[in-house]
């Protein structure tokens, strides 16, 4: 379903706290996300997806992001204790039927880890949803040439 597709898309966790995060090292990045594959019709039945990324300005890289998603999202105050940013993004998508608010906790592991977490709860083509979505990433080294 494209809806859902479009949603999981969207939902980037630690994109809200781009400008709260301290600055990670550039260098080959893996991301490995948990999510629901189908978050209307089948929440629990997660998918991992795994994508590795030269990344030269990871607080950019988070911004440019963040820009796109501020058309339709609106991003709370990140709080920080210790080494966890917390955040929440509240996200009206009119043309996919979709209002939705996002709880989003990241834990920062160095400047070459983080994990984060993403509990959502909204609706989307007119039906409830609700899931947690998941994303560690962490450097593996220098980027090829």
């Amino acid at each position: 379903m494209r809806v859902i597709l479009v949603l999981s898309v969207l939902l980037v966790p630690a994109l809200a706290l781009a400008d709260d995060l301290p600055a990670m090292r550039a260098g080959m990045w893996e991301f490995v996300r948990k999510a629901p594959q189908d978050p209307v019709n089948s929440p629990g039945k997660l998918s991992t997806m795994n994508n590795k990324e030269c990344v030269k300005d990871m607080k950019a890289l988070f911004q440019k992001q963040k820009a796109m998603l501020s058309k339709m999202c609106k991003f709370s105050e990140t709080k920080k204790s210790g080494n966890t940013y917390t955040t929440a993004s509240t996200c009206d998508v009119p043309q996919m039927q979709a209002k939705y608010t996002t709880r989003n906790a990241t834990t920062v592991k160095g400047d070459s880890a983080y994990e984060s977490r993403s509990d959502t709860e909204g609706t989307a083509a007119g039906k409830p949803v609700k899931w947690t979505e998941t994303v560690s990433a962490k450097r593996i080294g220098d980027c090829g040439k």
